[in-house]
């Protein structure tokens, strides 16, 4: 689908593209900190954070080769949310830098 990103490139560049439309629609063309976290909201990786939750309780109940899984589980979750939220946050951050970028060349402050 798309270019063939990653999901994670994918959410950074539309987490860019939020703040920028945000600062585009908005009246007085800056953007507050509740627009940006409404817009980038459903990007987060629910599902991998409800797994991550569902994985600790799973870790602290189990012994043998159920840890083991559920050990690998809690992992990989982590690893998930932990990446995706890194997306999100360097693509808030690389969005902000372009609208400031722009920002400057006009002589207005953000």
């Amino acid at each position: 689908m798309g270019w063939s990103l990653g999901q994670h490139w994918s959410t950074m560049i539309a987490a860019a593209v939020v703040v920028m439309v945000a600062v585009a629609v908005s009246r007085r063309h800056t953007v507050a900190p509740v627009v940006l976290i409404c817009g980038v909201l459903p990007l987060g990786a629910a599902v991998a954070m409800f797994n991550l939750i569902l994985g600790l309780m799973r870790v602290s109940a189990a012994t043998g080769e159920a840890l083991t899984r559920a050990s690998v589980v809690l992992t990989a979750s982590l690893g998930t949310v932990f990446t995706t939220s890194l997306a999100i946050a360097i693509g808030l951050g690389a969005g902000i830098s372009v609208v400031e970028f722009l920002r400057r060349d006009e002589g207005v402050a953000v």
